[in-house]
């Protein structure tokens, strides 16, 4: 399931988010109240809540969890460090200092893989535990897009079987 947590203003009918909301309801999907103002929502990964209603969730101050998504990124990006905001970016050495991860380190430390498709590089948005939050995926920016999981597999190669 994914929770969204999000300012009430967003279950408001004035808001571009009700019509969701509505139809959410209307399938049985209740939404409560939490004690900082806002309201829950958990909704099932079935397609039917798009990362661009995640990424509104998000802006508006409110928080995406357990969304199954996929990180698409240029090989660039892929070689380089990974963006501050993400957990576990960083570890700690013994001498006591910090050091960035680079994408292909914070895999290995997750036991994630990358899928090279064409010149992108594919990344499940785990760290083999949960979903890395709304949050956490808002950061990327230039040369990251999110994808859903059949959006990612539809980019997958086809296999043809012999007969």
């Amino acid at each position: 399931m994914i929770k969204v947590t999000a300012p009430s203003a967003l279950f408001t009918p004035d808001s571009p988010f009700f019509s969701f909301i509505t139809w959410a309801s209307n399938y049985g999907y209740k939404v409560t109240p939490d004690s900082n103002g806002n309201s829950i929502i958990n909704l099932p990964a079935d397609g039917s809540f798009t990362i661009a209603q995640a990424s509104q969730v998000v802006a508006s101050g409110g928080e995406v969890e357990g969304y199954p998504v996929f990180i698409e990124m240029t090989q660039t990006k892929y070689e380089g460090n990974v963006p501050a905001g993400i957990r576990g970016r960083e570890e700690e050495l013994e001498s006591g200092a910090t050091n960035v991860l680079t994408w292909q380190e914070w895999a290995d430390r997750y036991n994630r893989s990358f899928n090279k498709i064409g010149t992108k590089q594919y990344i499940e948005a785990s760290d083999g535990n949960s979903y890395l939050k709304g949050s956490e995926v808002a950061v990327l920016g230039t040369g990251y897009s999110l994808l859903t999981v059949e959006e990612y597999v539809a980019k997958l190669p086809v296999v043809e079987l012999d007969a």
